[in-house]
């Protein structure tokens, strides 16, 4: 076993790539990085939401990452370069314990098209 030590709060969220290689991480820091499995190194940080990060998925093919966040963004990733290459917004209200608030993002799946599919609260 293997720590992975780079975060300055807790992880939310965690990933592995669809060939097992690379393991993503999602934090309250609102950082998401990427891990060398093999190595349990940190390869690359990706950085651009402004709240904790809630999600982190792979695309089928390992090109893209999606991440989702408390910011109320959903953003795609290019695994090759870090560059965002889309970003989406979730917008609402959500009712909990009788006090509203706006809605995060916080789960990602990956339908069997190239669109990504979000569920908020």
């Amino acid at each position: 076993m293997q720590s992975l030590t780079g975060h300055s709060a807790s992880v939310n969220a965690i990933a592995f790539s669809p060939e097992g290689k690379r393991l993503a991480t999602g934090s309250s820091d609102t950082g998401v990085y990427l891990w060398e499995v093999s190595s349990a190194q940190l390869i690359q940080r990706i950085e651009g939401h402004s709240d904790s990060v809630s999600a982190v998925k792979f695309s089928p093919n390992g090109e893209l990452l999606a991440t989702a966040s408390w910011d109320q963004t959903v953003r795609l990733w290019r695994m090759s370069s870090g560059e965002e290459v889309q970003r989406a917004y979730a917008y609402g209200i959500c009712n909990y314990n009788n006090k509203s608030s706006p809605c995060p993002a916080t789960r990602i799946m990956w339908p069997p098209s190239p669109l990504v599919q979000t569920v908020n609260c």
